[in-house]
């Protein structure tokens, strides 16, 4: 069977007719693939012949819905018989001189009791008393088998029992008037008759030869034509689509009262759009519109012309065709259809705001699969302007009003795409419903691929790995891009769940498949994480020189070529090669300046230069690369910073650079070092901090213990001083090193008020040392110690000594001062200013 002219869809029961007004025709699936219900590629196959989908014929000229017996002036046949029973004959009785009243006049030569039985049936029949003619007709039939008028009596009956509602009754009587008469003037209608009814029974063989019949025996050129008419019907369901569109040809060029004209044109149309000659066809419709049609044509015109505009790919045309339909306030049952056929124009023109602007209300017309594809068609159209919460509302009503429409089961996924644009938390959950019941397709597939995609973005590599594989396996249609995204992704996957083995394989099946794809320098390049996790180093290398060369010729720029160089200097580090290393870095910041890893590579070229003793060269990369990544390379820059100024003895640089560090990542060296040099500068402060720090990290020597133990002694930290005192007594041995250690405690001692415990020390570090500087010292401090306990006599007395017995610039002078001092506070005004003069006379620059 040849598929029929397309309009963009039919909907007997969404209109709300009856069986009686159903006309046998329905859509063929060309123009649901010129106006896609479904943009996302969703399958829209409708059921094989439902029940709704009838195939709708034009609308036939105006009937009287009875074939009239007057072979002189016939009426219409009616165009398009209901497929049930016809409504009941119009009731108006025919006057005596109308030429198209049932002649009651019996054939000459009957009886005259057969012409009388005849005539009474008849004037019932006339009178529309079909009951009762069905009994008059039958007793004239049983009755006088071989009276003429027989041939009338067997049509008649057989209209009675038609306009009774008895088709298979009537049909019976037909069939026995064509089967006892091969002539006559009731043959032609008994045969349209008849051809009728086979035609609802889709018996096309048969009713083509019975209208053709008709047509041959018909009496007058009406009745010729309307037998014609429904000849190419037959031929048009036959598939003789070429013998059809000339049948109709004929019926639209007959000349006079031809009320089949426009009915032909129509059905002309349908066949040329149906033979493929859609470009034809169109023509034909353009012609029909603008040679006025009758206004009961004109809704279903416009809607076949608009559906082979859009077959046509002419969405515009198509547009205005179904709008002029709704314009129409009597458009009857062709509304919905132009309504849907609008709908699926303007999907197919991507129009989204024409069809979101299409008012919810209009929609009543619509009902069952139509009113279903109707909310997918505004859904999508939602979801593509970015509204993806009344997408959503669209898709929950449908699946909800319309659980078992094509167009529910077709948006199942297209709703988990918008749940997942709105994070719904719904989305896992009916994903998995989709995944247990979706067959394969390339929907399934792709809702493999998206449970695969929310395991890849919560990280959950072993499970995205797994759900890829699944995807894979699976129908993903005709998309190579998918399919390659999700190779790739596989591959990454099984790297990040540790799987370096499975990895480098799939990523090498990748790079089998895809050679030129612009994602094969990335998979080089994971490809060679992965070999280097294998200790494959030297494929490691490969891989990467291979991604450079690759990008190189290609985007010598992009992000990944840089990435892949960056790589491949830290593999060369890690390998020792140094010098190799530090060439890739250089070529990354040549080529690269505002490259992410700048501060890397800055910080590894210092390293390098670090490592090689080239510390003024290692500098500024190792500033440079934590000023740049501060959180990354802040210790670990600065630290070698330090140390660069460490060995370069500069103390004032160190001292600054050790500020910025935490304590723990500086070695304790450089705390001795820095807290000794600032003890030769006099910075007592600065002293105790830097070699308290030493002491605590492990550089506990005895400089270092005795240095801090004097300086905490000089800033009041008395208590701890004598502990470093203690524990450097408990390093040294000899007498210097030890007089030096009492001494500090004797201070601590003075400085806890603990004087005689403090006159015991400094006695025990003369003892070790009768005379030199250290021997100044402890008289000094004895007299500190005298000056303490306010005996300031004895404390001049210890201060003089040190003076009368030694010269140096820096006890001698001191010792002068404080035995003037001590003087003054013992009330030896003479004595003090002794001192005093004898201290201008020899140390005239001492600053007091």
């Amino acid at each position: 069977m040849r598929r029929p002219l397309v309009v963009a869809c039919v909907l007997v029961s969404a209109v709300g007719t009856s069986a009686q007004d159903e006309l046998p025709w329905r859509p063929a699936p060309e123009v649901r693939r010129a106006l896609p219900a479904h943009p996302e590629g969703g399958n829209t196959q409708e059921p094989e012949n439902p029940a709704w989908m009838q195939r709708v014929e034009p609308s036939p000229p105006q009937s009287p819905g009875r074939i009239e017996v007057a072979p002189t002036v016939p009426r219409a046949l009616p165009a398009h018989p209901s497929p049930t029973p016809a409504p009941t004959p119009e009731s108006p009785t025919p006057a005596p001189d109308d030429p198209n009243t049932i002649r009651l006049a019996p054939a000459e030569g009957a009886t005259d009791a057969a012409r009388q039985q005849l005539d009474k049936a008849n004037s019932i029949y006339a009178r529309k008393m079909f009951d009762f003619a069905i009994s008059e007709y039958e007793r004239f039939l049983s009755t006088y088998p071989d009276a003429p008028g027989r041939d009338a009596a067997w049509f008649r009956l057989g209209e009675s029992h038609r306009a009774s509602g008895d088709a298979a009754t009537a049909r019976k009587a037909y069939e026995r008037l064509l089967s006892e008469f091969h002539e006559g003037e009731f043959l032609g209608s008994a045969s349209y008759r008849l051809g009728e009814i086979l035609f609802t029974e889709s018996k096309y063989e048969e009713a083509l030869r019975l209208f053709q019949a008709a047509a041959s025996q018909g009496g007058s050129p009406e009745v010729r034509l309307s037998a014609q008419y429904q000849a190419g019907r037959c031929l048009d369901r036959l598939g003789r689509l070429g013998d059809a569109t000339a049948l109709f040809r004929e019926v639209a060029a007959a000349e006079g009262n031809n009320p089949y004209r426009a009915y032909a044109r129509l059905a002309l149309a349908e066949a040329l759009a149906a033979a493929g000659q859609k470009q034809e066809a169109m023509t034909e419709f353009d012609q029909m519109i603008a040679s006025t049609p009758p206004e009961s044509l004109r809704p279903e015109l416009f809607v076949k012309a608009g559906s082979v505009a859009s077959q046509l790919g002419d969405s515009a045309k198509a547009i205005a065709s179904f709008q002029e339909v709704l314009k129409m306030p009597d458009a009857g049952r062709w509304r919905p259809v132009a309504l849907l056929g609008l709908l699926r124009s303007h999907a197919a023109l991507g129009d989204q705001d024409a069809l979101t602007a299409i008012p919810e209300s209009d929609l009543d017309v619509l009902s069952g699969e139509y009113r279903a594809e109707a909310y997918s068609l505004l859904a999508s159209a939602w979801r593509t302007k970015g509204d993806n919460a009344k997408a959503l509302a669209l898709y929950d009503r449908l699946a909800s009003d319309f659980p078992q429409t094509q167009a529910a089961r077709a948006s199942r996924f297209a709703r988990i795409i918008v749940l997942r644009e709105l994070n719904d938390p719904r989305l896992q959950n009916d994903l998995a419903e989709f995944l247990a019941s979706a067959e394969d397709s390339p929907d399934r597939g792709r809702g493999q691929l998206l449970l695969a995609e929310l395991y890849f973005q919560q990280e959950k590599f072993s499970e995205a790995a797994k759900a890829y594989a699944d995807a894979l396996a699976s129908s993903l249609g005709n998309s190579d891009d998918l399919r390659r995204q999700a190779q790739f992704k596989y591959a990454w996957s099984l790297a990040q769940s540790g799987n370096p083995a499975a990895a480098i394989a799939a990523y090498t099946d990748f790079l089998a498949k895809n050679s030129g794809d612009k994602l094969v320098a990335t998979a080089l390049t994971q490809r060679a994480l992965a070999r280097q996790q294998t200790q494959d180093f030297d494929g490691a290398l490969k891989d990467f020189d291979d991604a450079l060369t690759a990008l190189s010729k290609t985007a010598p720029q992009s992000p990944e070529r840089e990435f892949a160089l960056q790589q491949k200097a830290l593999l060369l580090g890690q390998l020792g090669k140094t010098s190799e290393m530090q060439a890739a870095f250089r070529q990354l910041l040549e080529e690269f300046p505002q490259s992410n890893g700048t501060a890397q590579a800055e910080y590894w070229l210092g390293w390098a230069d670090f490592e090689a003793k080239e510390y003024a060269r290692a500098l500024p990369h190792l500033q440079r690369a934590r000023e740049l990544d501060p959180k990354t390379f802040g210790d670990r820059a600065g630290l070698r910073i330090a140390l660069c100024h460490y060995y370069a003895e500069d103390s004032q640089a160190l001292e600054s650079e050790v500020a910025t560090l935490r304590p723990e990542v500086v070695p304790p060296e450089v705390f001795r070092w820095l807290g000794l040099r600032s003890a030769q500068d006099g910075h007592s402060v600065q002293t105790e901090k830097y070699l308290d720090r030493a002491v605590r990290a492990g550089a506990a020597d005895p400089e270092s213990l005795i240095t801090l133990a004097e300086a905490r002694n000089v800033i009041g930290k008395n208590q701890e001083a004598l502990e470093a005192a203690n524990d450097y007594l408990a390093k040294v041995t000899d007498p210097a090193p030890r007089a030096r250690g009492f001494l500090a405690i004797a201070e601590s001692r003075r400085g806890l008020k603990e004087f005689d415990a403090a006159r015991d020390a400094a006695d025990e570090a003369l003892r070790l040392q009768p005379e030199g500087r250290l021997n100044a010292a402890g008289r000094l401090t004895l007299g500190e110690i005298e000056f303490s306990r306010e005996d300031f006599a004895a404390a001049a007395r210890a201060f003089s000594s040190v003076a009368l017995l030694y010269e140096d610039p820096h006890i001698t002078p001191r010792a002068l001062q404080r035995a003037a001092e001590s003087y003054q506070k013992a009330g030896n005004v003479e004595e003090a200013q002794k001192a005093e003069e004898e201290l201008a006379r020899r140390f005239p620059n001492f600053k007091k």
